[in-house]
């Protein structure tokens, strides 16, 4: 059963944390998925959290070169800045895999 947006209008967005060893090869698929919901999508690099229990340097991935790789599957669109948001950029376009 796919979710579809709520009739009322309500707008959700997912935040995600993008991860290397953990979601990375996945993202085009959760992207594509967001969007055939009719969802909007964040991604977010890690980032450093002070005293907790994982140290997730490893898992870094730079939105910069995510956005390279997702320029493979879709034409991106940079989306004006509002706030301090940067880097911020939309999915358009055919699919193209």
């Amino acid at each position: 059963m796919a979710l579809r947006r709520p009739a009322s209008g309500l707008k959700v967005k997912i935040n995600t944390v993008a991860l290397k060893q953990d979601n990375a090869r996945d993202l085009p698929d959760i992207i594509r998925w967001a969007h055939d919901c009719g969802l909007e999508i964040t991604l977010i690099e890690t980032m450093p959290m002070g005293a907790v229990d994982e140290d997730r340097t490893d898992q870094f991935v730079s939105l910069t070169a995510l956005r390279q790789d997702l320029e493979s599957f879709w034409t991106l669109t940079d989306l004006p800045i509002r706030r301090r948001r940067t880097g911020a950029f939309m999915c358009g376009g055919r699919d193209r895999r």
